[in-house]
């Protein structure tokens, strides 16, 4: 089993970013729930193939997803965009996600704190419209 740091580049950081599809519940409430599956299928898809080949995709719960690899954290932010333009892309119908993303450098990182730094920001997303990406601490 390869680790999640196996491959990574030096200088990687750990870096979580926290996916949920916008105005979700409308799509199942209007749309019906074959159709919201639908959608989920297709945006794990196109979050898949936005991330590097050895990153974790899972389902977070819901209409949420969670992306983990190592990665500079400068680059987090151009992943991040990718992902979220990728989903907003021409489909039926149309969603788009709110992004939380968290980086930690390999000695301060605690899985579990990544990820709760990353859910902050992905509500803070929300709450600022969606179809954006927070980065967790960064001044606004």
């Amino acid at each position: 089993m390869k680790r999640l740091n196996e491959g990574a580049p030096a200088d990687a950081d750990l870096c979580a970013l926290l996916i949920d599809v916008d105005e979700f519940k409308r799509v199942n409430d209007t749309l019906g729930h074959a159709v919201g599956d639908d959608v989920l299928i297709r945006t794990a898809r196109r979050i898949r193939a936005s991330v590097r080949r050895d990153a974790v995709v899972v389902r977070w719960g819901g209409e949420e997803f969670l992306v983990v690899e190592r990665i500079p954290a400068g680059q987090a932010w151009t992943v991040a965009e990718r992902i979220r333009s990728a989903v907003s892309a021409p489909a039926h119908p149309a969603v788009t996600v709110s992004i939380g993303l968290a980086t930690r450098a390999p000695s301060e990182a605690e899985l579990d704190d990544v990820i709760t730094a990353a859910d902050v920001a992905m509500y803070e997303a929300k709450a600022g419209g969606g179809d954006r990406v927070i980065i967790a601490g960064a001044a606004r």
